[in-house]
């Protein structure tokens, strides 16, 4: 299910976007020069959510094939942070054999019971035949790890999996803490955290994995100190990924009226869908449902965060001489305070998409674009707030169609506009269902003035199944991060979403192709949709949030696609190691 693929020169071209999904190796392969012959075995799900997705592979060696018993490790949960037994999946199985130049397999792989014990005759290059028995076996998974590991109502620990420590960056005493921890899928922490111990000192906490080992990390408390610039590219890991429908109680997947946003305060994911209803918080770390927030006098359209901790709530308008209405929070439980009243004075729909870069105490700037009205006219302009020491100063309506940019209605055809910066001279960035050489979709970023300054896009002819309209711009340890996530246009046939991310501080580097600019630095290639029938579509509607935590020290990249049917996201720190 997951990918992160880490700096641009390692993101495919445009078909890795296309797809998203796994590729298939073919039955025969020409020789490799460090062994030939019969090298791997794979199996693939046949049904269900998964069919064609690969289940199992085994790396086959000449000691196996010797043996004559091939046995396929199945774990026991597909995918691994899920709680789906594959104990159905691998009663009927597709096989698939990767094989040298004039080896073979009698009979021909098709589809087995990897419960039973299956023959066949292996013929390698020289003639020589082997009968192999092809069977399976359910593994509980041997490896343990935490996702999460915090001192109660102190701050988080980052945990370093690999060398198995977990570093409690202060320089506040810690002689007395309790602790809690989130384990990953099919992991228990054994050591009672709720006793209270001393930081300060080294502690060991044990973790034990699915299949009964158990493992040791230790506690360090250490001095935090940020690298230069940005987050660290190998501090970069998923955090969840998961049908919301299921798991949170969203609407159908083709509901109408949705139009979602995404904000992120104390350490909480909101998630506001658009349609009257209450915007509501889960964990930001495990995606667990907490509750819905307090909104006050608020109405939620559209909700956002800052680089500081503090969610703008706003609401819709359809026609000039109203009142837009931004509201102002850093809690879920508090109930927001009016930050901003505007006279709106377009003939357009508004209150959508809102965007923000910097800090609404001090210097920000925030977005609203004007949507078109469906069979009357489009639209072309945006709404510019330029807040300056935690006031808004200027507000500013800048028209797009002298550049040649226009859109339609929301939420599915309509431009998402976000400031470059804490600063309206820094520009914008907009996103686009639009043609770019003649491929639809395109990223523009666009000066003070309107113009535009650099656009990028798709060069692959199969981008009309995309929806590139959802975009976030965030400073984040001296680096200013973009964020674009293209939605699933229609996730039936395939057009699932994709996350980019861009350091876009040298906007010279903002070139090529959306999938493969010099800019890029984290691309997610592997985000399912689980809307396989959906094709509708105008509803299309999602968000994609950069959020900085409290101590600077993480960033997380959160995505929502409402109607592909999947939330998500991401984490990295900026910790220097020794």
């Amino acid at each position: 299910m997951k990918m992160k693929r880490i700096l641009c020169n390692i993101i495919a071209a445009a078909a890795l976007l296309a797809s998203f999904a796994s590729c298939q190796k073919p039955h025969y392969v020409e020789p490799t020069a460090e062994r030939d012959g019969f090298t791997s075995l794979s199996a693939y799900f046949t049904s269900g959510e998964y069919v064609n997705s690969e289940l199992a592979k085994l790396e086959v060696t000449d000691e196996m094939i010797k043996s004559g018993v091939l046995v396929v490790k199945v774990p026991y949960y597909y995918p691994e942070p899920s709680e789906n037994s594959t104990a159905v999946a691998m009663s009927r199985v597709r096989m698939k054999a990767e094989l040298g130049k004039n080896c073979y397999l009698t009979p021909s792989l098709t589809i087995l019971d990897l419960n039973e014990e299956n023959e066949f005759t292996y013929t390698d290059a020289k003639g020589n035949t082997y009968p192999i028995i092809i069977t399976g076996r359910r593994t509980k998974f041997h490896t343990a790890s935490f996702v999460s590991f915090e001192l109660v109502d102190m701050f988080e620990g980052f945990i370093d999996n690999d060398e198995r420590k977990i570093y409690l960056y202060t320089n506040d005493d810690l002689a007395s803490c309790t602790a809690k921890a989130v384990p990953y899928a099919h992991s228990e922490v054994i050591t009672d955290l709720s006793v209270a111990r001393n930081y300060n000192e080294p502690q060991t906490i044990v973790i034990r994995a699915q299949d009964g080992t158990d493992y040791e990390y230790v506690t360090e408390k250490a001095k935090p100190t940020k690298i230069r610039n940005g987050f660290n590219a190998n501090s970069v890991k998923q955090l969840f990924s998961i049908d919301p429908k299921s798991r949170l109680g969203t609407p159908e997947y083709q509901s109408t009226g949705i139009y979602a946003s995404l904000a992120s305060i104390e350490g909480y994911l909101v998630v506001c869908l658009g349609d009257g209803s209450t915007p509501f918080y889960i964990h930001g770390t495990t995606a667990e449902k907490l509750g819905e927030i307090n909104l006050g006098s608020a109405e939620a359209a559209s909700i956002t965060s800052d680089e500081a901790g503090h969610m703008l709530i706003v609401n819709a308008v359809d026609k000039a001489d109203s009142k837009l209405r931004i509201y102002r929070t850093s809690s879920v439980t508090a109930a927001p305070e009016l930050f901003y009243e505007y006279d709106n004075q377009t003939p357009l729909p508004v209150g959508r998409k809102m965007k923000v870069s910097g800090d609404i105490d001090g210097n920000a700037v925030i977005t609203l674009p004007y949507g078109g009205v469906s069979g009357v006219t489009e639209s072309s302009q945006f709404l510019s707030l330029t807040v300056t020491g935690g006031s808004v100063t200027e507000a500013k309506v800048i028209d797009l169609a002298p550049a040649g940019l226009s859109w339609s209605v929301f939420p599915a055809s309509a431009t998402g506009v976000a400031p470059a910066s804490s600063s309206p001279s820094a520009g914008y960035f907009a996103a686009s269902y639009m043609k770019y050489n003649e491929i639809y979709n395109r990223l523009d970023y666009i000066n003070a003035d309107g113009g535009i300054v650099r656009t990028i896009g798709y060069s692959d002819a199969g981008a009309s199944n995309y929806n590139a309209t959802v975009v976030e711009s965030k400073s984040y340890n001296n680096v200013q991060y973009l964020a674009l996530f293209v939605l699933g246009y229609f996730p039936g046939w395939g057009g699932h979403p994709f996350l980019y991310v861009y350091n876009v501080s040298n906007k010279g580097k903002l070139n090529g192709y959306i999938p493969e600019s010099d800019a890029l630095v984290v691309a997610d290639a592997a985000i399912k949709s689980n809307n396989g029938a959906g094709t509708d579509s105008s509803m299309s509607t999602g968000d994609v949030i950069i959020a900085p935590s409290a101590d600077g020290f993480k960033i997380f990249i959160y995505y929502y696609d409402q109607f592909s049917g999947v939330i998500g996201g991401y984490t990295a720190d900026c910790i220097k190691r020794n």
